[in-house]
């Protein structure tokens, strides 16, 4: 078991990283930028946070090096942060919450053989989280999903995504409200429908179920992680 007596001490480390920085500047701010200027582009712009990085984030004169350890193994304990394997490269991780919306229009996913993927909708519901139920499209607009809990379900899937050697990160698409994935060489995309409280699940692949069951188990782990026995 874990227990964290100063619990602010790691809301403090995690929002040094988990930030706008123009609307939630820090003193270290300007440095950073004049000396880790890629660096710096990588975590805001593209939610990649570098090894080198975390140096400069958490400075000397107030963290030492076991407290830097061990703030990026809490925060990745956490799911706030997910390890990248990028082929011997330096450590990265993956900062889900600093997604940003795309730059370009999403492409639409098409199986292999031209057909439409498999589509699915993972809807959320408070009142009836405890039984499994078809939903009318008319009823989706009342479901509940938590802003946060969409980046965690994506933290997760690349984590899964990785142990099935799923591609490498440079194929993967991944923004604010969508995740174009694949499980070993089973292709899927994510979509939050923010209107409707729900996710849209798209497969490309033969045997959808495959996919479809293990995203289950995801997204039902990731509720249970961001929202506890509440649900």
């Amino acid at each position: 078991d874990l227990v964290v007596l100063n619990p602010q001490w790691l809301i403090n480390a995690a929002s040094t990283i988990i930030r706008n920085p123009t609307l939630h500047p820090m003193a270290q701010d300007p440095q950073i930028r004049r000396r880790m200027k890629s660096e710096w582009k990588k975590l805001f712009n593209e939610a990649v946070l570098d090894s080198e990085l975390v140096p400069h984030l958490f400075p000397e004169n107030l963290y030492s090096d076991s407290e830097r350890e061990q703030i990026t193994i809490l925060l990745e304990l956490f799911g706030l942060i997910v390890n990248l394997n990028r082929n011997g490269k330096q450590k990265s991780w993956l900062v889900p919450s600093l997604l940003q919306k795309s730059s370009t229009p999403i492409q639409p996913l098409l199986c292999k053989n031209g057909m439409k993927p498999a589509e699915c909708f993972l809807y959320f519901d408070l009142a009836n989280a405890k039984h499994d139920r078809v939903v009318p499209s008319s009823d989706m607009d009342e479901g509940f999903l938590p802003a946060g809990l969409f980046p965690r379900i994506i933290g997760n899937a690349v984590k899964w995504a990785q142990q099935t050697n799923g591609r490498t990160f440079s194929e993967w698409i991944l923004t604010n409200n969508h995740a174009h994935l694949y499980f070993g060489e089973d292709e899927f995309t994510m979509d939050w429908q923010e209107s409707i409280n729900c996710i849209k699940l798209s497969i490309a692949t033969e045997v959808p179920t495959i996919v479809f069951d293990k995203m289950l188990t995801i997204v039902r782990d990731s509720i249970k992680e961001y929202l506890g026995e509440r649900l």
